[in-house]
């Protein structure tokens, strides 16, 4: 699972850093998760996938049963990325098998100040 508060930026300009504040990826299973990737997409539409425009990776080689990783994680506009407003999202991916993987992917949503509106960003 994975859990998203902030952006650091909502308006950027090709080849900038933008932080993921409050990241906060757990493990809610009883088995250790191993090679557990985190990736971060820029995509033209809320439906995130392997597809779209991936600006950041992270892995985890294992990950605890019921255990949780907090922190902020940064990303890098492309500089050849088209001009645009695009969804942020991510996918979390591992070699272990789940009882489900629903939550696995997804568009970053604001807090609920915003009614949890689907986040985008702009690229200037």
């Amino acid at each position: 699972n994975l859990v998203m508060t902030s952006l650091s930026a909502t308006t950027v300009r090709r080849g900038d850093r933008v932080t993921f504040r409050n990241v906060h990826v757990e493990n809610r299973g009883n088995l250790a998760a191993t090679n557990v990737t985190l990736k971060f997409y820029l995509s033209w539409n809320p439906i995130v996938s392997n597809i779209d425009t991936e600006i950041a990776s992270y892995t985890w080689n294992s990950f605890g049963s019921l255990t949780y990783w907090s922190g902020s994680l940064d990303a890098v506009i492309p500089p050849s990325l088209s001009p645009g407003t695009y969804y942020v999202g991510w996918v979390l991916t591992s070699n272990t098998t789940e009882l489900t993987a629903s939550n696995n992917t997804a568009v970053l949503l604001k807090d609920s100040p915003a009614n949890f509106a689907q986040q985008t960003i702009v690229v200037q």
